[in-house]
């Protein structure tokens, strides 16, 4: 589906006054609040980080201004159901979000075009007995998905239950990436679930624990996108957002944005837009 859609400034002062979470003060229309939790290189505290810039990329030119402020992943959700943002990064396609309890997925709208790709991955230790099974099938046996001593973890806010299709006995969450990694070197779980680049990151810029101690495995690829509100004004937001990515993807300016900051990556665009 071709998007044509645009929003002139005239008619973006049309629109509701904003508040915005960061500083609980309203903001004019044209101001879009854009929350998300740190990831380095990805989304930064002053609006840097990748993400960022892609979403300024596609606004600004179009006379928006970005307003963004890091919050943790389950207060930027909240923060967006309840109005006080105009868009979280990232999640997963809304069909995906509506089993966990966390989403409201009637106030939730995603558009059709990915920001990025998300590696759901697992870091094992080397010496794990269930390393060479999981590096050859890409996937988690049988005998850990079925456990009852909650051999597996993740961060808060991710859900990877849904994705898994885990009973509670045998997941438990964590705080960081650093705390899930040492409970796996400690053997206190068997997998730790998390994008690989965050896991990558964690290992890299630390000195506790040693890299090459681990071992990280992709299990399923995942899609993410940008949330908004479900509302006309989260519908045409969205929309702009599609338009504009298709533009940008054309123009090799997302894979230019990507490079910079050391990957090689642009989104695809989907098959049936």
């Amino acid at each position: 589906m071709r998007y044509t859609t645009t929003l002139t400034l005239s008619a973006l002062w049309l629109l509701p006054m904003q508040p915005h979470a960061c500083t609980d003060t309203v903001l004019p229309a044209d101001h879009i609040t854009v929350a998300a939790p740190f990831y380095p290189t990805f989304s930064e505290p002053e609006g840097r980080g990748v993400f960022f810039e892609i979403v300024k990329e596609v606004f600004e030119a179009e006379g928006y201004k970005i307003i963004t402020c890091i919050l943790p992943i389950r207060r930027s959700i909240r923060d967006l159901q309840r109005g006080k943002i105009d868009m979280y990064l990232t999640d997963w396609e809304k069909s995906y979000l509506t089993p966990a309890p966390l989403y409201q997925p009637d106030k939730l709208h995603t558009p059709n075009i990915p920001i990025s790709t998300e590696f759901v991955s697992a870091a094992i230790t080397a010496n794990n007995a269930f390393y060479h099974q999981i590096q050859i099938n890409h996937s988690i046996p049988h005998t850990l998905l079925n456990n009852t001593h909650q051999l597996i973890a993740w961060n808060k806010g991710f859900d990877y239950q849904y994705l898994f299709d885990l009973e509670e006995s045998s997941y438990q969450v964590v705080d960081s990436v650093k705390q899930g990694l040492h409970m796996l070197k400690g053997g206190r779980i068997e997998l730790y679930l998390n994008d690989d680049d965050n896991i990558s990151i964690a290992l890299n810029s630390q000195t506790e624990l040693e890299a090459s101690d681990f071992r990280i495995i992709p299990l399923i690829e995942q899609q993410l996108y940008p949330v908004f509100q479900n509302t006309e004004r989260g519908h045409q937001l969205a929309e702009l957002y599609d338009r504009r990515m298709e533009a940008l993807l054309a123009q090799k300016r997302i894979l230019e944005l990507y490079r910079q900051v050391g990957y090689d990556y642009q989104p695809e665009l989907p098959e049936d837009r």
